[in-house]
């Protein structure tokens, strides 16, 4: 279908620019949360195409999951094993934040502030603690890919 992607584009567009006139007044918190994925960069790229008001404030999390056996027979794994794995599962998200953030930079450049922050545990439950967290001062949470 030839020019959907543009006039797709167009609406997107149109969209954004009519929220930031209508809702983006006051300085907001975002949160964003990244897994390394094509969806979790568009999302990055997304917010960093907004116009968000002056004094706005995106943070960037990305969450180390170190997924445990569930069923009772599963074999035991080394300590050496699981120090490794652990290890690997977090330098994999201190480098899905490190991605977000210099493709956050790319485009947004010096407009809107950025700073990023790696969490352990559950996905859902550590990026529903961390908004928590900032709830008073959150305006909105995004996420690039549910799994």
């Amino acid at each position: 279908m030839r020019g959907t992607g543009i006039a797709l584009e167009k609406q997107r567009r149109a969209m954004r620019d009519f929220a930031t006139r209508k809702y983006m007044r006051k300085a907001m918190k975002i949160l964003l949360a990244v897994d390394g994925s094509e969806a979790g960069l568009a999302a990055v790229e997304e917010a960093a195409r907004t116009p968000w008001p002056e004094g706005s404030m995106v943070r960037i999390v990305s969450v180390t999951y170190i997924p445990f056996p569930t069923q009772q027979w599963a074999m035991p794994m080394p300590t050496s094993s699981y120090e490794e794995g652990e290890r690997i599962f977090e330098e994999r998200s201190v480098e899905n934040t490190a991605q977000a953030m210099g493709r956050f930079g790319e485009i947004a450049g010096a407009r809107t502030e950025a700073r990023a922050k790696t969490l352990k545990g559950d996905p859902k439950i550590a990026i529903l603690d961390e908004a928590e967290r900032g709830r008073d001062r959150q305006s909105s949470l995004a996420a690039g890919q549910r799994s």
